[in-house]
């Protein structure tokens, strides 16, 4: 093809496009032919080259329709064995989607127990099945279970030392009226006239002396 000549690097989207474009060209016009399950897989493993070059994993999708369609309308093909295959290493390792990947390495093993890939099939599902188990086990830990008990310690401590704020104004507010009360009476004292002054001072007892 067009682009076995061309590094990664200076291929572009329009490159894929005219070369997908020609492989399905065989299997849309000529359906029976003995090359439309030949050119889908081609389509098929361009899709997975598009994805990995143009860092798109919209194209891996594609890929995996590719691989299903050959699958579906071509029962006879002698590529169907390895389309599913390929359907489960994207779901596993390009999609990161392990529900699915099982899914299909199940499904091959059951369709497929003599396939020359048949262990390797056998050994992603033993491992998807181990990881999926560990998961399960690992207990998640909740924010309040990190907090060190000595602290939640320190932290009570304070709070019940530290009296509530509305404890606080009530107090302030109580003291501040005293100190307006008494320093109300002083005011009194000093404005009485002569007169209320005088006759105070006659009223006390002989031997006491008026304040100055």
């Amino acid at each position: 093809t067009t682009l076995e000549g061309k590094p990664a690097s200076s291929r572009i989207l329009g490159d894929y496009k005219k070369v997908i474009s020609k492989y399905r060209s065989v299997y849309y016009q000529y359906p029976g032919s003995a090359k439309s399950d030949d050119a889908l897989i081609a389509v098929a493993e361009l899709y997975q080259l598009m994805a990995n070059d143009q860092k798109d994993p919209s194209y891996f999708e594609q890929a995996i329709k590719a691989y299903k369609f050959l699958i579906k309308e071509y029962p006879g093909s002698p590529y169907r064995a390895e389309a599913l295959y390929a359907i489960g290493e994207i779901y596993l390792n390009d999609l990161r989607d392990p529900t699915d990947a099982q899914d299909i390495f199940k499904e091959f093993i059951s369709k497929y127990p003599h396939s020359s890939k048949a262990r390797k099939a056998k050994a992603r599902l033993d491992d998807l099945r181990a990881e999926m188990k560990q998961t399960k086990k690992t207990p998640v830990k909740s924010a309040s279970s990190s907090v060190n008990p000595v602290e939640n310690t320190d932290l009570a401590a304070r709070s019940s030392a530290t009296p509530p704020p509305e404890k606080n104004l009530a107090t302030n507010e109580a003291a501040n009226k005293e100190i307006v009360s008494e320093e109300a009476a002083k005011e009194q004292d000093l404005v009485k006239p002569p007169s209320a002054q005088r006759a105070n001072k006659e009223n006390q007892p002989a031997g006491t002396k008026a304040a100055s």
